[in-house]
């Protein structure tokens, strides 16, 4: 292996990014932890990236050049082990060598990649792609790169590695039984299960969301083809009582906003004639206890909804907009009459997709790895929890209408980790914990560069990583590593490039469509309204309106075709008022029950203007 040269810097002879080792007897530095080295290469590529969002003077000079360094390395280099038809796989790096005895020779191969770098290789091709400061070269790299991981794993159904040696995956405790670090065979290395190797479905998404940002066909890919067993109860236990909750409270909101006024005037006779137009206002709205009812339906219909369809592995039915009609088809029969079926259900569909975006399609089912992937992740490792960061990153960038629907549970996640004594900073960061990133921020810029040999996010909580300088027993360790302060670096990219944008902060708001449905609605209903009031008008000579004013009092209205207007109060059943105007609007009679008296007066009657009488109602 070739030494550093004097301005190599991080970077090995194949341009991986790595940290540096040196021996007590030799001041030279030497590369070190290669089995991390595609990882922590993505890494760079995030950090240069997002941090050229918002270009200083070394971004508009360097951070292109730099990109281009890094994903080209990724592109080439990360890549060996030929298999009999000449295809090379994924590979940790070119001289992180595995060991193994084949009958009785010694054999060889460059270390499979384990997916723990995958989820920053994705994020740094999503980050160098989209950074509005990219050059072509740049942009094009990173599709390059991706389009060469997709056509892999959809060759080789999303594994990493694939081309097993005999027994493989045999272990000895937390070790591989046969397979070593050293051609000696005495160091076994540490084990890897298929698992390490198989992409799980959150993985697939994040991968086939960042490809179709990048111009990559995906259309035909099945996320769910490899979903275990844990994930699916995660799933039905946890992911799915939140989702639904989610939705109820989403629809609850909705359902307040549903609430409209439209004025309508039928007219009636000549035009002449002052009080021959019927006025009001259409106004709709649910009632509370009407809204309640309707949410609670809506929120256990997808609870278990969604488990059925998961317990039955049943999930290409339910790819368009399937869920969304039955789960509207449950609770259409609930609302008002006033609107009809077809009104509401179009309002519905139209309203609640722009809402829970996520709800047609298979959004439903991305969401719902993502969620239950959160709660698996708590009983993880912390290398785990920490590369598995960059999926939920990219998900959220690319997926704004997700990212909304994950915002609760991520921030719930982080919650978990400082709880544990693991405020890990990137996962602060996509929680929106903003202060907590500052923070560690400003902890890094407090103490010198090398003041920590080892990379923050990996094997130990970030407390215990933190303090591991102040132990004497590392001394030793401290001044014989260095670790390229990527931490710092990726840390304060991202937060200078500012968190994923949710569909909430981007979405036109639906108000407008909403009210253009509901004003057809309300004009098909006035123009029912007019044709019914007409014709009974004309049928019967008169039309009879009646309502309940702000004192409980009963107001009936009756227009005749005498071209006479008639408004009488009721309390109780009993008249208690009555007024007639004739065509021209003017008063003609005035009846009021007034003290136990009735007083009823007359204006313009036949051969008399005025008349006027009163006696006690016994």
């Amino acid at each position: 292996m070739g030494d550093f040269t004097e301005n190599s810097g991080f970077r090995d002879r194949y341009g991986y990014i790595v940290n540096q080792t040196k021996e007590r007897i030799d001041a030279v530095m030497k590369p070190d932890q290669l089995g991390e080295a595609s990882l922590y290469t993505a890494i760079a590529a995030i950090a240069i990236a997002t941090g050229n969002y918002k270009q200083d003077d070394w971004d508009k000079s360097y951070a292109n050049e730099k990109l281009k360094g890094l994903l080209t390395t990724l592109l080439e280099k990360s890549w060996g082990n030929k298999d009999n038809l000449g295809r090379k796989h994924p590979i940790r790096h070119p001289e992180e060598i595995d060991y193994y005895k084949y009958g009785n020779d010694v054999k060889s191969r460059m270390s499979p990649m384990t997916k723990d770098s995958f989820g920053a290789i994705i994020a740094a091709s999503y980050y160098s792609y989209s950074c509005p400061n990219s050059s072509q070269e740049v942009r094009q790299l990173a599709r390059d790169l991706m389009t060469k991981w997709t056509e892999y794993l959809i060759l080789f159904q999303w594994r990493t590695h694939s081309i097993y040696i005999e027994n493989e995956f045999e272990k000895d405790e937390k070790k591989y039984k046969y397979i070593y670090s050293d051609n000696n065979l005495t160091n076994q290395k540490s084990y890897k299960g298929q698992g390490s190797f198989m992409l799980w479905p959150p993985e697939i998404y994040a991968l086939q969301n960042v490809a179709s940002h990048l111009g990559i066909a995906t259309s035909q890919w099945n996320g769910w083809d490899n979903i275990t067993p844990e994930l699916k109860q995660s799933i039905i236990d946890l992911a799915a009582p939140y989702i639904a909750q989610f939705a109820g409270e989403a629809l609850n909101n909705l359902l307040k906003s549903y609430h409209g006024g439209f004025p309508y005037s039928i007219p009636l006779g000549p035009p002449g004639w002052t009080f021959g137009k019927i006025e009001g206002v259409f106004e709709f709205e649910i009632p509370s206890g009407i809204r309640e009812q309707i949410v609670t339906t809506f929120k256990e219909s997808i609870k278990d909804l969604l488990r059925e369809i998961v317990r039955l592995d049943n999930y290409t039915q339910y790819q368009g907009d399937e869920l969304l009609g039955i789960l509207i088809n449950r609770i259409l029969n609930l609302f008002p009459e006033v609107l009809g079926r077809n009104s509401w259900r179009s309002i519905l569909t139209k309203s609640i997709q722009q809402v829970l975006p996520w709800i047609t399609g298979s959004g439903w089912f991305e969401a719902l790895t993502f969620i239950g992937g959160l709660y698996i992740l708590k009983n993880r490792d912390i290398s785990t929890i920490s590369y598995t960061l960059w999926i939920y990153a990219v998900e959220c960038e690319t997926r704004p209408e997700i990212k909304d629907l994950l915002k609760t549970p991520i921030q719930e996640f982080f919650s978990y980790l400082r709880d544990n004594n693991n405020p890990n900073s990137l996962w602060a960061w996509i929680a929106e914990d903003s202060g907590r990133v500052s923070e560690h921020i400003q902890l890094f810029e407090s103490h010198e560069w090398n003041y920590w040999w080892r990379f923050a996010y990996q094997e130990k909580i970030f407390n215990e990583w933190f303090k591991m300088p102040e132990d004497p027993s590392n001394a030793d360790l401290n001044q014989l590593n260095d670790s390229p302060r990527l931490d710092y670096l990726v840390l304060s990219g991202l937060a200078e490039k500012g968190t994923p944008v949710g569909v909430t902060d981007i979405l036109s708001n639906w108000w407008e469509d909403f009210m253009n449905l509901a004003r057809d609605a309300a004009n098909q209903y006035i123009n029912n309204l007019t044709a019914e009031i007409q014709r009974q008008f004309n049928q019967t000579g008169h039309y009879i309106r009646e309502k309940l004013n702000e004192v409980g009092e009963l107001i009936r209205e009756t227009w005749s075709n005498t071209l006479e207007f008639t408004r009488e109060t009721l309390l109780q059943g009993n008249l208690i008022g009555k007024s007639t105007w004739n065509q021209a609007g003017e008063l003609i009679h005035k009846w009021a029950k007034v003290d136990g008296k009735i007083i009823e007066e007359f204006w313009n009657r036949t051969g008399e203007k005025y008349g006027k009488g009163w006696w006690n109602s016994w």
